[in-house]
């Protein structure tokens, strides 16, 4: 455990990284309508530009426990939302320009979404549970207030401008990493036991758990962003609003709140996690069953988006207690949270733009309905298989 100068703003800096996590990603969904009429794109274009950043997971989470060890977990964080404000800034002058800015955020989103867990584990290793549960409520809390707010703004400004004021927060959690960055170091005894201390970073490839971990960090994944990215449009297609779309995300996004916070702290007190994603993968099957009625209900469809929203926040928020939970030290945890982030999201990145792609030529959602839960099933088979070993590295 590391003890610094500067603890609050460490705190106040997680905190601040878990608002940024999602909203650059959640903001989008409900002004893709915007979006696709302003710039002139295709469905299979907005299912890329979703799909942008899960590939940024898939190709460099598996790099940023090594660069991170070198270069030290503060200064990559630091860089990392620099290139998440350079971004987020990109993306709306033209097509090619929010293309290129998806890029940059996936990228910034990839080391903070890997050494997130790892900084917890780093500075509250006795607290991994609790700081989780406040991390992953802060980024459910700030999700789902860019949901909501999105059409509105855009409403009354326009995309482009609504999409800005979302790097303000970035911009403050920039300036709360500054300071931190004194406190940025790589330890001299790490240094002097390089070439003797085990490298997790290539042994976790060859632990079948870490494989299950990968498997269900991308079936989670892919659920959760295939939704996010196109419940709003298929509510839009049934004849309601885009503002009724984005209030619904919102929803899903606002009382998936319970869930942030319980989940950790429950997975913590349980001797094996089935349970609890027996409950996560009902919710799914609850929820996303019952899209398959073509309802334009307010008030059905508003359930079915709480649950789901209840069941997707609660499966993220296992996968990231699972990282600390089946790790014993912060070096592990990196590396297991890189590793099954790397693979998962390759499973992830399937999802929004193949749907979108499917759904062009077959012009109907309930067969894709039918897909996730299937997939589904898998995700919650892969944590009954993870919770049969104690720890991964052992």
């Amino acid at each position: 455990m590391k003890i610094k100068k500067h603890n609050f703003l460490i705190l106040l800096g997680i905190i601040l990284l878990s608002a940024n996590l999602r909203m650059v990603i959640t903001s989008i969904p409900p002004l893709l309508n915007f979006i696709q009429q302003s710039l002139h794109i295709s469905k299979s274009i907005i299912g890329i530009l979703t799909t942008i950043p899960l590939i940024c997971f898939a190709l460099l989470s598996v790099i940023v426990p090594p660069i991170a060890k070198k270069i030290g977990n503060e200064l990559s964080i630091f860089v990392s939302l620099i290139i998440l404000l350079i971004g987020n800034s990109f993306r709306i002058f033209s097509s090619s320009l929010m293309i290129i800015g998806t890029i940059f955020i996936g990228i910034g989103l990839t080391f903070l979404n890997v050494l997130l867990p790892s900084l917890v584990a780093e500075y509250y290793p006795n607290k991994t549970s609790l700081l989780t549960s406040i991390y992953t409520l802060i980024m459910t809390l700030c999700s789902a207030i860019s949901a909501g707010i999105s059409v509105p703004l855009t409403n009354i400004l326009s995309w482009q401008k609504t999409i800005l004021i979302f790097s303000i927060p970035i911009i403050i959690n920039i300036g709360v990493w500054t300071p931190i960055l004194k406190e940025n170091s790589v330890p001299q005894k790490e240094i002097q036991q390089k070439q003797n201390e085990i490298n997790y970073n290539h042994i976790v490839w060859y632990k079948k758990t870490a494989w299950a971990m990968a498997l269900y960090a991308g079936l989670e994944s892919l659920i959760f962003y295939t939704l996010i990215t196109w419940l709003p449009t298929i509510v839009v297609s049934r004849g309601l609003s885009s503002d009724t779309g984005g209030m619904l995300l919102s929803l899903f996004q606002f009382f998936s709140l319970p869930s942030a916070y319980i989940i950790p702290i429950w997975a913590e007190k349980s001797k094996h996690q089935n349970t609890i994603i027996l409950l996560i993968g009902l919710g799914f099957l609850i929820g996303i069953g019952g899209m398959l009625v073509n309802t334009t209900n307010i008030y059905i469809l508003a359930c079915l988006f709480i649950i789901l929203g209840l069941s997707a926040t609660g499966a993220f928020s296992l996968l990231m207690t699972l990282f600390n939970l089946k790790t014993t030290n912060h070096q592990q945890s990196a590396a297991i949270s890189g590793m099954s982030q790397s693979v998962g999201y390759v499973i992830a990145a399937i999802g929004p733009v193949t749907f979108g792609y499917i759904h062009n030529i077959i012009h109907a959602w309930n067969p894709l309905f039918i897909l996730l839960i299937m997939l589904d099933i898998f995700m919650i088979l892969s944590v009954i298989y993870i919770n049969h070993t104690n720890k991964i590295f052992q």
